[in-house]
């Protein structure tokens, strides 16, 4: 279970432990959902491909690629299984 409503709030630019002048809060749960690569939020995300409709067949098809490509990964030794 998740509990993204008590993510906190941050103050950056403090002064040591004052509140100095000019101190920024910030919404840590923003910051962590936004991706940095292209600047667009997970949920923004999620609309733009829900929008192109991408069939169940083919996300089973990429899912089942993605897992055989991970299993060769494994067996290669490109990577370890945790």
């Amino acid at each position: 279970m998740e509990a993204m409503s008590q993510a906190p709030f941050t103050i950056r630019g403090r002064d040591g432990f004052t509140l100095a002048p000019g101190g920024k809060l910030e919404d840590s749960l923003m910051v962590a959902l936004l991706d940095s690569y292209c600047g667009s939020y997970m949920a923004n995300t999620a609309e733009l491909y829900g929008e192109q409709q991408v069939s169940r067949a083919a996300q089973d098809e990429f899912s089942l690629r993605s897992q055989q490509m991970a299993d060769a990964a494994y067996k290669g030794g490109v990577c370890k299984r945790s």
